[in-house]
């Protein structure tokens, strides 16, 4: 009889402790899960404010490459512009050149009558 209580109390023992390691593994691990939320937690946060910050830095350059481009073109415009002012000049220039050399010959040709 004192055999069996003292089995009997030592498998209770055995069963408390088991509980008690259970209960312990359960708390473990739910502070486990718990930390690991938070740490999943906080770099959804990070990614999500890095993600801003990328998109924040490719608008702004794209407000750059725009700038530069609209710069690029206005600059393309406005040598466009003085090309064809310095084609009108040549064009002047040429026709004047002619007027001079038909004058001057014009005035060998009476020079030579002249003489």
């Amino acid at each position: 009889a004192q055999l069996r209580a003292e089995q009997r109390a030592a498998r209770e023992d055995l069963e408390r402790e088991a509980k008690e390691r259970e209960a312990n593994f359960k708390l473990f691990e739910q502070r486990t899960l718990d930390r690991l939320r938070l740490k999943e937690s906080e770099l959804d946060r990070r990614a999500v404010a890095t993600k801003e910050s990328l998109l924040r830095e490719l608008e702004s350059e794209r407000v750059g490459v725009r700038d530069r481009s609209r710069a690029l073109a206005a600059r393309e415009n406005e040598l466009a512009h003085w090309e064809k002012k310095l084609e009108v000049m040549r064009r002047d220039i040429q026709e004047r050149e002619d007027k001079l050399r038909t004058v001057r010959q014009q005035f060998e040709d009476l020079k030579n009558k002249e003489v």
